[in-house]
């Protein structure tokens, strides 16, 4: 974002996911052995994904066309994949940046592997009784057979970047239907977009952008989702947001979105970070991935990882996003999400290449 119960389904599956295996382009899973533990971003084994069929852009928002802070889902019982997002309502004129909120979140499905979205609605349940409720940048993982769903809410319609954010915390057996399960009291009054990761001891570590210790990442950690501690430890070397956290070749990474291309920082016990690199800054060759990629959701396919990032493809080089002209413009606030694949050099830094699969003529 820019400034920007508990219902048990049927025990996943109990083997590990060693395989998928595609006949007439459906997808089918073969189970081996005990399932990993959930981790708090989509994990998913070898060849669920193909990122190199994946759209590009991966989806647009079919109601706004605002689609916005990515979050995405494997589901191990089917195969399938959803992705969580900021549903912007890009496609109305509003006066100043009204058209960030009064938003849903929306929800597109894949089961093909990726290569084809569909969008499936908004997700159901969130409302909370108001004329127009926001909803920012959920954050949404599978535990146990439950989707458990963090995500930032602001009870109005606002013109410019105020009012009171609070972080709530939602269940769901299927995905799409949802009830609130607590607020979530992170010590703090002015804080957004809220991400989850697994910790080596089985905490659970809340990071979020928090302005009250200077837009920065600030932590709470969790013996079980519900109860959090607040933590002193804050990251970040400038002012960002849209943190996220990854887990992948033996370190956890935290991805923040720096305005300017991603952030990226690296632990080895997942609260204690050091700046690592900046990945997407400038602009990509594949259709909409103009511009630097934009509060992203990550997940790991087998050995390999991914980033879901969004753009603004209508943008103009140096045109600043408050600006009245601007705002008011289609193309320029319209939003596609992105995909594209994560790797490490042989000095230890994240890299990514958004053209790697991009189909030139």
């Amino acid at each position: 974002m820019i400034n920007s119960m508990r219902m048990i389904l049927p025990r996943m599956l109990v083997g590990h996911l060693t395989a998928v295996v595609c006949l007439s382009g459906i997808a089918t899973i073969e189970s081996r052995a005990e399932a990993p533990p959930s981790m708090g971003f989509a994990t998913a084994p070898a060849g669920a994904f193909d990122i190199e069929h994946a759209p590009a852009p991966l989806f647009r928002d079919p109601m706004f066309d605002g689609a916005a802070d990515p979050s995405i889902v494997f589901n191990p019982e089917d195969g399938s994949w959803l992705i969580y997002y900021t549903q912007r309502r890009a496609g109305l004129i509003c006066p100043g940046v009204a058209w960030c909120y009064g938003t849903k979140i929306g929800i597109a499905k894949s089961t093909d592997q990726g290569r084809n979205w569909k969008y499936v609605g908004a997700a159901r349940g969130l409302d909370r009784g108001t004329d127009i409720d926001t909803f920012w940048a959920p954050h949404v993982f599978l535990h146990e057979g439950v989707y458990h769903m963090f995500v930032t809410y602001i009870a109005n319609v606002s013109e410019d970047w105020s009012g009171r954010p609070y972080l709530l915390h939602y269940t769901s057996p299927d995905g799409l239907s949802w009830t609130l399960a607590d607020d979530v009291d992170t010590g703090s009054d002015n804080m957004i977009d809220a991400a989850v990761v697994r910790l080596p001891d089985k905490r659970w570590l809340l990071v979020f952008r928090d302005d009250t210790v200077g837009v920065k990442t600030a932590k709470c950690v969790s013996e079980d989702l519900r109860t959090w501690r607040r933590l002193d430890d804050v990251t970040g070397d400038k002012p960002h947001e849209g943190p996220v956290m990854l887990v992948w070749k033996d370190k956890y990474w935290l991805l923040t979105d720096d305005w300017q291309g991603l952030g990226v920082y690296v632990s080895d016990d997942g609260i204690h970070y050091q700046r690592n690199t900046t990945i997407l800054s400038g602009t990509g060759v594949r259709r909409d991935d103009f511009g630097d990629g934009k509060h992203p959701g990550v997940m790991t396919v087998g050995d390999r990882a991914f980033v879901v990032y969004f753009t603004h493809p209508g943008r103009k080089p140096g045109v600043a996003e408050w600006e009245a002209d601007n705002v008011a413009s289609f193309d320029f606030k319209r939003s596609s999400l992105q995909v594209a694949e994560l790797g490490v050099d042989d000095q230890g830094r994240l890299t990514c290449d958004r053209d790697k699969f991009a189909q030139r003529p």
